[in-house]
């Protein structure tokens, strides 16, 4: 009984939790894309933009414009990830890594430089989420990307994004969402059943006892 009454809890609080984008640098633009084939652990065909919250948040999950000159034909839907610190407007010290999890395509088609297909908008859920503290420089690095010449598309010319460790001069398309707490909602009818459930059930165990 006290398991369920826990459960009733823990789906309480997930209810009262959304995700809410905490940065966005753009969309898809038709200027270019950089490589994100080799491994996140270093430099090489892997690209990184930079980001700064102004607020501090637990970033639980990417949004990044993909091509490979076929949209996604050809990708084995398979991503990883790196925080870093900032070195003086490069990437620094890996802070955390991680393989992309329930990666998805989401709706849309997006015009970009090269090719004949269109790139499209790729999320993923970390395999951690990442706490980011306001007002710091982090970046992000994607890489081990399968199939034919991946790209992370840019969103635009002016930016400091760096690819196989050397500055571009251009911007990254990519957004950032994060799981906030969201205390002042109304639990939705079923969690609160569920919750009442596991209470009474709770109460009539105690009063058997009693008895």
């Amino acid at each position: 009984m006290k398991k369920l009454a826990a459960i009733a809890v823990t789906v309480l609080a997930a209810a009262q939790a959304s995700a809410a984008p905490v940065f966005d640098n753009g969309g898809a633009s038709t200027n270019n894309g950089y490589g994100i084939a080799g491994p996140v652990t270093g430099n090489g065909s892997t690209s990184a933009d930079d980001f700064v919250l102004t607020t501090a948040a637990e970033i639980s999950s990417v949004g990044f414009y993909f091509n490979n000159y076929n949209g996604v034909t050809g990708w084995d839907g398979k991503i990883s990830y790196a925080f870093l610190s900032n070195d003086g407007g490069r990437p620094g010290t890996i802070l955390a890594t991680g393989e992309g999890r329930n990666v998805r395509q989401l709706a849309g088609d997006y015009a970009w430089c090269c090719g004949d297909q269109n790139s499209k908008l790729i999320e993923f859920d970390l395999q951690a989420s990442f706490a980011a503290s306001a007002n710091t420089s982090y970046w992000l690095r994607l890489g081990s990307a399968g199939g034919p010449t991946p790209w992370w598309v840019t969103s635009g010319t002016n930016g400091n994004a760096f690819a196989s460790g050397s500055s571009t001069g251009a911007s990254l398309a990519f957004y950032l969402n994060a799981v906030e707490d969201a205390p002042g909602e109304v639990p939705e009818p079923a969690s609160l059943a569920l919750m009442g459930l596991g209470l009474a059930a709770l109460a009539a165990r105690r009063q058997f006892k009693q008895g």
